[in-house]
């Protein structure tokens, strides 16, 4: 009797842990969509949005199938479809028959349905409804840009870009950069702050001390225009330029934006065209202090590429009205400025940057050249 007590205990523990690993291992709803090119994916249907159905496998954890690919349902199940002409059906899909899908209503019964004429799959009425699918994407949209608007990492970016370079022995040069980059981009809006910073000797002898900085502000006023301010100053020891205050105003167009145009998948690219008048005021040490308006115009050409290289490529030609000391063209005062920008990701916060600018002043004081030209390699932090 022993014996036979504790043989009867061992069967029933043995029937509960099998209830129990069948229970976990099967699942409580099967549904299997058939593609048109044979393929098959059993788990279950969560949700239907923008033309994909979205399946729950086992192994595969949740799998997204383009609606307009499934030849038919099969389901354990109550579903729901969106018809053709708008009525919704809840149904048991049953396969197919006779190349249309077969579905088991407790209301008409078996019914054969051409498979093109059905709309949408889903496991409740609300999530095949066009209009509760829109509101409530909308709603996620809401949230969405409250996130990044209340967010600072969102909003705010920037980093400091330092490079060094030297040189022993036939031309014992120095060279050293600094750069300062804040910016805050919204939907609408975009607000800039930079610095460089300068210096380079040459046998002892300083050949650019000088710092360059400017605030602006881009407001969108349409998807394509938008409207810029920026106010800039420079100091430049060689040039002795104690202060250059610069105004500016203009008008702005997107030529290229964010997946508009790409030239790999999944890469970045912007373009923007800016023109405008400026007013300047020079204040020089030893020279007669100057001031004139003028126009403006730059173009700014910004590509991220999937591997997140980043190509940044900026050119500017400044006009001034102001007719140079002997000279007889009007025309004559401009300058023309440019950079091209590699960034190499090294880390998260750590690139490798390498620049090549050019600028080019067609009036200068005596003994100043006209152009200057230099490359760097260095260091970004982003912040």
């Amino acid at each position: 009797m022993k014996f036979l007590r504790c043989l009867a205990t061992a069967l029933a523990v043995w029937t509960i842990l099998c209830t129990i690993v069948y229970t976990e291992e099967t699942p409580a709803t099967t549904d299997t969509l058939v593609q048109k090119n044979g393929d098959r994916i059993t788990g279950s249907i969560e949700k239907f949005d923008e033309g994909m159905v979205f399946i729950k496998n086992t192994n595969l954890g949740e799998v997204k199938i383009p609606w307009a690919s499934v030849q038919f349902v099969q389901s354990s199940r109550m579903l729901y479809f969106r018809m053709e002409n708008g009525n919704i059906l809840a149904a048991q899909p049953q396969g197919m028959e006779d190349n249309k899908q077969v579905l088991l209503s407790p209301i008409t019964g078996k019914v054969l349905v051409p498979r093109e004429t059905i709309l949408m799959v889903g496991t409740s009425e609300e999530g095949i409804n066009p209009e509760y699918l829109r509101t409530k994407k909308e709603l996620t949209d809401t949230k969405e840009a409250l996130r990044k608007a209340t967010t600072v990492s969102e909003l705010w970016s920037g980093f400091i870009d330092v490079s060094f370079s030297g040189n022993e022995g036939n031309k014992n040069d120095r060279t050293f950069i600094a750069t300062g980059h804040v910016e805050r981009k919204s939907d609408a809006d975009l607000f800039t702050a930079h610095i460089d910073i300068q210096y380079a000797s040459a046998r002892r002898e300083r050949t650019k001390n000088q710092a360059d900085g400017y605030l602006k502000e881009a407001l969108d006023i349409t998807s394509l225009f938008y409207v810029f301010g920026q106010l800039s100053g420079t100091w430049d020891e060689i040039n002795d330029i104690v202060l250059r205050f610069r105004a500016e105003i203009g008008l702005g167009l997107h030529l290229l934006k964010e997946k508009e145009f790409q030239m790999f998948e999944g890469d970045k690219i912007t373009l923007d065209w800016e023109v405008g008048g400026h007013f300047t005021n020079t204040d020089y040490r030893d020279q007669e202090d100057a001031h004139s308006g003028g126009v403006v115009t730059r173009v700014l050409y910004r590509q991220i590429f999937p591997n997140e290289w980043k190509l940044e490529i900026t050119g500017e030609y400044y006009q001034s009205f102001q007719k140079p000391p002997n000279s007889g063209n009007n025309m004559a005062n401009y300058t023309l400025k440019g950079k091209i920008s590699l960034i190499i990701p090294i880390s998260e916060v750590l690139s490798f940057s390498g620049n090549i600018w050019d600028e080019y002043n067609n009036y200068t004081s005596p003994g100043v050249k006209r152009n200057d030209f230099y490359w760097t390699f260095g260091l970004r932090v982003t912040l």
